[in-house]
């Protein structure tokens, strides 16, 4: 860096504004490039510090609350020492660029329209400050998207010569300009003008400009920066609206009904891909290509009809399952006895003989088949191991096994003579034959066991894959399982990556919660809970149940055939359609299925109505008082006067509700004046309407309240007509 730079950073920049806001922004972009920047809100303190303190740089706002910049521009120039100073003016541009031309003819030496991009204000500072062609590093700046074509504008209003570098997460790109216009673009999968529209889709990247003169081989043509941005920029709004239809990140693929086509290399490769099982994420994410040509050519198979995305793996999971169940042959009868035989089972076990028969139980006859298949070849047979074993104690014999063509183990098991059940095993890393052979693996079965040994990032890849194929193949019952199994060492270990560094660590899960330091990096690092890493990483819903269990322990094993027994049979018998609620029901109403009176209302007593109130709303209460015609007439009680209603308070008596006990479901008997009648004609009317095929269904229905109107109305009838 030339001395005048040097000098630049240690005088610092005097920035003018009475914009409190602007002035954390200002400070971090020059502080970042190792500028020490000063602020002063008025004109009169910014002279007063300018007379005994040099800066390299003045920067000032348009508009200042005492005067205005062009003003203060003018002031500064009129003192001998500043005519030299150099001086930015940054504010807003009106039609026909007057701002500008004001400035410049103050004496500035650069307007800069707000708002300003960074980068721009940055470049345009380094060459006040006496950045020269011998400096190696001319402007090195952080852009976000949409600030880029600022500084390839700048390049050509300035006319400038040299290599302009792009460093972003997806790729590296250089431009190479002379005397303001593009002559070359050099970046990984493009070439040409296709460069400037792929660096335009990026969302950051890091830009630094090396001005000098260019060799002649990089010289290969010769384009206007402003017209090659218009052209780019409607391939990166193209990119964009694309990115909002694609699929959700979790669709299936599979093939398309359209006629076998020519494909590219990268065309054929992404459909490959996307049949086998990957996602979204991992088809655009790919060496070979960038993220945009990726995207492009998938939205190009799926809008030829090459491809068709289906919804993902676990989408309406519970649904789906009573779909699968019942297009699927399941023995649920034998389901139901082998469940009874495994919860009546008592721990631990007798110790099985030194030497059991086989099993009688041949191939032929049908069985419910679970499969089970995970990352780790010997945890899968550990499991399969303890199944053998449980079988045998309870069964008193050795269970079939046989190995499949595609390297599947097969193993019957047996609870009886009559009740047998499969175990198929399938490869984890499933190649191009064992996809193939999916279907066949999958066709009948009643569930499927997915162990999860590793976490790490490839085995998530790897393991996200095959769960989306299977997925694809079978919509019944899945269980998630991560295996406790020692090692050499007695640690339960699983695979992880280390957040900071990404080096692939082994930890204790029985661990989890607690901290721990990256041998690689020395970062702290927390050790998650298996269960819950594995549903992250894996983007499994809370439908699918994740279970830890110990494959080694004979418990354990038994109690994830139940969980899974269990789940299958709930996915044979959906839950039936509750009954449409009539209009009008009351929704707090409670369910009951039939109305009894209390034996001890069965006597000669009096019934009487009355409305009471609850949090549920307004009802009716039911009580029984004792009848006057059992009492000495000369005894009896003077009937109290009975007040003169208004047609409010007689309709109101009228249309009183019920409401019954939730904890007993009898009726409560109140006295209430002008619904006399006898507990036998009561209750005589109440048997009438429930044996009555036509009458209201509010006394049956789980789903609705007893109807007071109807009672009363039939009591009322039957004591007019007896």
């Amino acid at each position: 860096m030339t001395q005048q730079m040097t000098e630049g950073k240690s005088k610092g920049i005097l920035f003018l504004s009475d914009q409190g806001g602007d002035q954390y922004d200002i400070r971090n972009l020059f502080e970042e490039q190792g500028f020490a920047v000063h602020f002063r809100d008025s004109a009169k303190r910014a002279m007063q510090y300018l007379s005994v303190s040099e800066v390299a740089l003045v920067i000032c706002d348009w508009q200042l609350r005492e005067m205005s910049g062009v003003i203060f521009c003018r002031q500064l120039r009129m003192a001998p020492e500043h005519q030299t100073q150099p001086l930015v003016l940054v504010g807003e541009e009106v039609e026909g660029g007057e701002n500008c031309v004001s400035a410049l003819e103050a004496g500035a030496d650069d307007f800069i329209e707000a708002p300003f991009i960074p980068a721009v204000l940055l470049a345009r500072a380094g060459r006040l400050l006496g950045k020269t062609d011998d400096v190696a590093g001319t402007m090195s700046v952080h852009v976000e998207a949409g600030q880029l074509p600022g500084i390839l504008q700048y390049l050509e209003t300035d006319n400038r010569t040299g290599t302009l570098t792009i460093d972003a997460e997806e790729a590296t790109a250089v431009l190479y300009f002379r005397e303001g216009r593009l002559v070359n673009a050099i970046t990984e999968c493009c070439e040409d003008l296709d460069v400037v529209s792929e660096v335009l889709c990026w969302e950051s990247s890091d830009v630094t400009f090396h001005e000098g003169s260019l060799a002649e081989q990089n010289v290969v043509f010769d384009h206007e920066v402003t017209g090659t941005l218009m052209s780019c920029v409607v391939n990166v709004d193209e990119y964009r609206e694309t990115q909002k239809n694609l699929p959700p990140m979790e669709a299936l693929f599979k093939i398309g009904p359209a006629t076998t086509v020519e494909l590219n290399d990268n065309e054929t490769k992404i459909l490959e891909m996307a049949v086998n099982g990957y996602a979204i994420d991992d088809l655009v994410h790919q060496e070979g290509m960038t993220v945009r040509q990726a995207t492009m050519q998938l939205h190009s198979l799926l809008e030829r009809g090459l491809l068709v995305a289906e919804e993902g793996p676990f989408a309406e999971y519970q649904a789906r399952i009573y779909e699968e169940y019942r297009s699927h042959r399941l023995l649920e009868e034998n389901l139901k006895r082998i469940r009874d035989i495994l919860t009546d089972l008592s721990f631990p076990l007798p110790p099985q003989p030194e030497s059991l028969p086989l099993s009688r139980q041949d191939w032929l006859a049908p069985a419910p088949r679970l499969v089970i298949t995970g990352d780790n070849a010997e945890h899968l047979q550990v499991l399969m191991q303890s199944f053998r074993l449980l079988s045998a104690r309870v069964s008193g014999e050795l269970p079939r096994t046989r190995r499949g063509r595609n390297g599947d183990d097969r193993m019957r098991l047996s609870f009886g003579n009559d009740l047998p059940f499969d175990i198929q095993i399938i490869p984890g890393v499933l190649d191009a034959n064992g996809i193939g052979s999916l279907p066949e693996y999958l066709f009948d079965a009643c569930s499927v066991v997915f162990v999860v040994s590793k976490q790490d990032h490839d085995s998530c890849r790897d393991n996200l894959r095959t769960l989306r194929l299977l997925r694809q193949n079978f919509r019944g019952v899945y269980y998630l399982v991560v295996p406790q199994v020692a090692n050499s060492a007695g640690m339960y270990e699983f695979r992880m990556d280390c957040s900071h560094c990404g080096y692939r660590l082994a930890v204790d899960m029985s661990l989890s919660g607690s901290m721990g330091e990256c041998p690689i990096c020395n970062n702290t690092i927390t050790i998650p809970d298996p269960l819950e890493h594995l549903t992250y990483t894996l983007k499994i819903p809370s439908a699918v149940p994740a279970v830890m269990i110990k494959p080694d322990i004979e418990r354990h094993v038994r109690d994830l055939l139940l969980f899974v027994i269990q789940s299958i049979q709930k996915g044979c018998n959906p839950p039936r359609k509750r009954p449409a609620r009539k209009k009008g029901a009351n929704k707090h109403a409670v369910p009951t299925t039939k109305l009894q009176l209390p034996e001890d209302l069965k006597s000669s007593q009096v019934l009487a109505v009355s409305e009471v109130k609850s949090r549920t709303g307004t009802g009716f209460d039911v009580h029984a008082v004792e009848s006057h015609d059992s009492q000495d007439p000369e005894s009896a009680p003077e009937e109290p006067e009975v007040p003169v209603q208004s047609p409010t308070e007689k309709k109101e008596a009228r249309e009183a509700k019920t409401e019954v006990d939730r904890g007993t479901k009898k009726l409560h008997i109140k006295q209430m004046p002008g619904a006399d009648g006898r507990v036998e004609d009561v209750q005589k009317v109440l048997d009438e309407i429930m044996a009555d095929e036509n009458s209201s269904t509010k006394f049956l229905d789980d789903d609705s309240q007893f109807d007071i109107d109807d009672f009363v109305r039939q009591i009322s009838m039957r004591s007019k007509n007896p």
